[in-house]
């Protein structure tokens, strides 16, 4: 039972075991007392070390051995075995001691058992008697501390419960009744009479003020109970009279606890002085004393577990941390209201309200810092805070930091009031409606000027007063950063918050008609730049152009003279955007800076940047303007000379000069449209140049007439080389008029003379043959006409021998020209000059090539014309043959069945002819491109069904004027493609006109062959 107790409770002062353990060290210790023995006498001092053991002697003992085994190491066993059985009687002795001291600590009251223990003790140590008293001595004065200190304890507990419980008045009687603990046993010591006086001077203190405590508790419960009643009243200033009347009875009940209080601190100050000195004189006491347990019972004592058990001075602090915290509690709930209805009342923007709670503010905020000043002089620890030079408790510093910040700020408060009043007589007007619904725009801007000036004042002290709030609230950080937490910084945040919330509104009016002023300027100014923009669009739409059903229509010259009247309204229009903005830089930060003003300033700089622009490209463009004026006129002088040209060419009959002067002046005048529009210089490109090649293709068709009949003449001569030159020069001549070279007239004769050139009649000097077969003919001439010679001078075998050798070279010539015409006349004068016979036989043969030129092939009917031809040149007067006429008759009508010369016409195809006639006669006369080309081709037609038609070639040469007229003037996608390519040119830009070029191309393949597109392409691969 008691190894279990001595195993469970914790022992706050020395343990018994301990105290038994140092005892028994001491006396052995001291016990060992060296004797020196001789050497013959070792087995003697055996002897005496048995009869010391049996007379229990065992210091002795122990000595005597211990010297022994030092001078004679070989007895060690038998010196052991004596010395194990003195430590056996030890161990007993040490046993003993350990049961006595747990009885006398956890059973005292036990005193047959500590009687009984107290004997064996003595009875194991008979030569100790004096050093086992004095351990039995402090082992009861053990065993009387243990059973004071659980005494102490349970009073401290008991005193804990009753101040939990609110019952201070038995707690403090309960407490001081725990001064008996050691009190006799003090005043029996001896310690002096300066030291029992105090003691009993202490004594009487602490017990004899009950009375005077209860009075003090009474009151002050009282006082603090009004306080609250005093709660529902309200916060007006004349409450705040009453308010201040009735704290002022809880004031001096404060002071009386303080002095009661301070009274029992000096009893405790005295009592530790007094037990340090006792301590002292007599450091054995250590806490075993009255002293020590009357301060533990003032002071009260932490327990190991942490927790508290209040003292006589806890007593008081309680009802002091009650009753003083329920007085300050209250106070700041009335404080805290006057300030909740100020902040309620500044959100709400009743500013009259907040004048209101700002007068009174101060007044009861004044009440807790007066508790909080009490509270310092009450609170006597060492950790105080020093805050503005009043020094509080640290304990309650938050509190007391946040009562001052409650009563520093009041005035805040008032200023905040003055300035709401101001804000809220400042007038207001919704300005951007009354200017949308008609209002003067000037005025309008000139009010809201003013309205912004007066929030501006109200701002500017407003944010002069957040500013002072801010260095307020500095000086209380500057306290330290553990009062950082305090809620005396919520409620100047509070404060703080209704001075930003003002402010804001303040701002927000401010910033609002600023922004109505300058939405209203700004759209002043707007309307200005739309203007000017509008002019620039209109002047920049002239010197682009209007595109019209041929080509893009500009004005430089119109477009110029707008852009400098713009120009000039423009700088106008700046220095006012200028003096706006010097308006919006005078702005303050936040004003200028907030999304609205900002918003409209980057507007404005935006409308400042428009008018820049706009006068910059209006400048460059007036300037392009202008250039291009001067450009379009030049073209269009360049142009009028060509005409002039072209006349003066016509005159002389100068065609191509004419046609030059043609494409110069047409580039020209498109040089200048595509600079400028105008009525003159379009009528000269549209009219004028057009009647003008009208005049040069009436003259071309006039010398291709001529030519057709020298075509005639030649190839009836048989100078199919010289018909071919002229059939190519009436083709150039064409083809430089920009007419159809597939002339009805040229196509026949060409068809004519390439079927004569294929007939083989004639050697083409072209021919890559005709060299040798020039020879060989000549060769051949040569030997018949000296065979010839040979035969009519009877050299018979001579002259037969050269005829058959010009036969030779004619049959050369005639392999590879089988229808030449001077080889078959020189054959068939050989086969004259053989062939008696030959004119009996040359009716049948011209019958026969008679017949053939109506039928067979073409081929066989050439050679049939070739055979008649030949018989004719060779035979003209034979006539002995069936239907002669004539020989002229003959090869006519043969060259006709032949295909070599046109027939007469029939009155069917010259009815024809004049049908075909009739109907082209309105469509040439129309000038419509629609159905030229068939009308064409039907006259061509009718020119080779009646070749004596004029009216058919006449209408022809009108149609072909017709449709190169038509594809000189582009249609209205390639006219647009032009236009564009040439303003690409004025720009110098030749590959972006090379590209135009080539989309008109594609439009019709036949633009490739107009006079301006040849100019522009030419034109523009020059600058590449």
């Amino acid at each position: 039972m008691l190894q279990n107790r001595r195993n469970t409770r914790i022992r706050p002062y020395l343990n018994a075991g301990q105290w038994f353990r140092r005892i028994v060290i001491i006396m052995s210790l001291l016990a060992v007392v060296p004797v020196l023995y001789g050497k013959g006498q070792q087995d003697d001092t055996l002897s005496r070390a048995d009869e010391l053991i049996a007379d229990q002697h065992y210091n002795e003992a122990l000595a005597l051995l211990n010297n022994y085994a030092k001078t004679d190491p070989k007895k060690f066993d038998r010196i052991q075995a004596k010395i194990r059985k003195i430590l056996q009687f030890r161990e007993e002795y040490n046993t003993t001691a350990q049961a006595l001291l747990d009885v006398m600590v956890y059973d005292a009251n036990n005193e047959d058992q500590i009687r009984y223990l107290t004997n064996l003790l003595y009875a194991l140590d008979p030569e100790r008697t004096v050093e086992t008293q004095d351990f039995i001595n402090r082992t009861r004065e053990a065993a009387l501390f243990r059973y004071n200190r659980e005494l102490l304890e349970k009073i401290l507990v008991q005193g804990q419960r009753l101040i939990a419980e609110g019952n201070y008045l038995e707690a403090l009687r309960t407490l001081t009744g725990g001064l008996v603990i050691y009190q006799a046993e003090f005043f029996r010591s001896g310690y002096g009479q300066a030291m029992e006086a105090n003691a009993r001077q202490g004594i009487s203190t602490l017990t004899g003020n009950t009375g005077a405590f209860t009075s003090i508790m009474n009151d002050l419960q009282t006082a603090v109970n009004n306080l609250g009643t005093m709660t529902s009243q309200g916060i007006e200033p004349q409450n705040l009279a009453a308010y201040r009347n009735v704290y002022n009875n809880v004031g001096p009940v404060l002071d009386r606890l303080i002095t009661l209080r301070n009274l029992f601190l000096e009893t405790d100050r005295k009592f530790k002085d007094d037990l340090a000195q006792l301590q002292k004189m007599n450091p054995r006491k250590k806490d075993s004393n009255f002293l020590s347990f009357a301060i533990r019972l003032l002071e009260g004592e932490t327990n190991a577990d942490g927790t508290v058990n209040y003292g006589i001075l806890g007593v008081f602090d309680t009802l002091w941390n009650k009753e003083a915290a329920r007085a300050r509690d209250l106070l700041a709930a009335k404080s805290l209201q006057v300030y909740d209805n100020a902040v309620n009342d500044a959100a709400a923007g009743n500013y009259s309200g907040v004048a209101a709670r700002g007068q009174v503010l101060e007044g009861y905020v004044l009440l807790p810092v007066d508790l909080e000043i009490r509270w310092n002089r009450y609170d006597v620890s060492p950790r105080k805070a020093v805050i503005f030079s009043q020094t509080v408790p640290d304990s309650e510093a938050e509190n007391y930091l946040k009562f001052r910040v409650l009563a520093d700020t009041s005035r805040f408060w008032r200023t905040l009031a003055q300035l709401g009043i101001d804000f809220s007589a400042v007038p207001q007007r919704d300005a951007l409606s009354l200017w949308q619904n008609g209002g003067n725009a000037e005025q309008l801007i000139l009010a809201e000027q003013r309205t912004a000036a007066d929030l501006r004042k109200i701002r500017v002290s407003a944010q002069t007063l957040a500013s002072n709030i801010q260095q307020e609230t500095d000086s209380y950080r500057n306290l330290g950063s553990r009062y950082l937490v305090s809620p005396a910084f919520d409620y100047i945040k509070g404060l703080n918050t209704a001075v930003l919330r003002l402010i804001d509104a303040v701002t927000s009016g401010e910033l609002n008609s600023s922004v109505a002023r300058y939405t209203i300027a700004n759209a002043q100014i707007n309307a200005r730049v739309t203007e000017r923009e509008k002019e620039f669009r209109e002047g920049s739409a002239l010197l682009q152009g209007k595109l019209t059903d041929k080509y893009l229509a500009k004005y430089p010259t119109i477009a110029a003279e707008l852009l400098t009247r713009m120009d000039a309204a423009n700088e106008t229009d700046s220095q006012a955007m200028r003096a706006l903005l010097s308006q919006y830089n005078a702005e303050p930060p936040e004003i200028l800076e907030s999304n609205g003003i900002s918003s409209l300033r980057a507007e404005a700089l935006a409308m400042q940047a428009r008018q820049n622009n706009l006068r910059s490209q209006g400048q460059s463009m007036a300037a392009l303007a202008r250039s291009q004026s001067i450009q379009a006129q030049n073209f269009r002088n360049e142009g009028n000379n060509y005409i002039r040209d072209i006349r003066a060419a016509l005159s002389r009959k100068n065609f191509d000069v004419a046609l030059d002067r043609v494409k110069q002046a047409n580039t020209a005048f498109d040089q200048s449209l595509a600079l400028e529009y105008d009525e003159a210089t379009l009528n000269q490109k549209s009219a004028v140049i057009p009647s003008l090649e009208a005049e040069i293709e009436d003259n071309v068709f006039q010398q291709v007439s001529a030519l057709v009949v020298n075509i005639k003449d030649a190839y009836y001569d048989n100078d199919f080389d010289g018909a071919s030159r002229f059939i190519s020069l009436a083709e150039n001549t064409l083809k430089q008029a920009k007419l159809n070279p597939d002339h009805p007239d040229i196509v026949y004769w060409k068809e004519i003379i390439q079927a004569g050139q294929s007939s083989g009649r004639t050697i083409p000097v072209t021919a890559p043959l005709y060299a040798e077969m020039s020879q060989l003919l000549s060769d051949a001439r040569r030997n018949f006409e000296e065979g010839q010679k040979l035969l009519k001078t009877f050299r018979d075998a001579e002259g037969k021998r050269l005829l058959a050798a010009a036969r030779q070279n004619i049959q050369k010539v005639r392999r590879v020209y089988p229808q030449n015409e001077e080889a078959g006349i020189l054959e068939l004068r050989i086969d004259q000059v053989l062939d008696s016979d030959i004119e009996a036989k040359l009716g049948s043969k011209i019958t026969d090539a008679i017949r053939r030129t109506r039928s067979g092939s073409q081929q066989n009917r050439i050679e049939a014309v070739n055979e008649l031809r030949t018989i004719q040149v060779v035979f003209p007067g034979f006539t002995n043959f069936p239907g002669y006429t004539s020989w002229p008759a003959i090869i006519n009508q043969a060259e006709i069945d032949a295909g070599l010369r046109p027939p007469p016409p029939d009155p069917r195809a010259i009815a024809q002819a004049q049908e075909i006639v009739n109907r082209a006669r309105p469509v040439v006369a129309s000038r419509s491109q629609d159905r030229m080309e068939e009308t064409r081709a039907e006259l061509a037609q009718a020119m080779r069904l009646d070749p004596n038609n004029a009216e058919a070639r006449s209408l022809f040469n009108e149609a072909s004027r017709i449709i190169s007229a038509g594809k000189v003037i582009l249609d209205s996608d390639a006219e647009r493609l032009f236009q564009q390519a040439s303003q690409a040119l004025a720009q110098n830009n030749g590959i972006r006109a090379l590209q135009l070029v080539n989309q008109i191309y594609s439009l019709n393949s036949i633009y490739r062959y107009v006079s301006r597109m040849i100019a522009l392409e030419q034109r523009a691969r020059a600058i590449l």
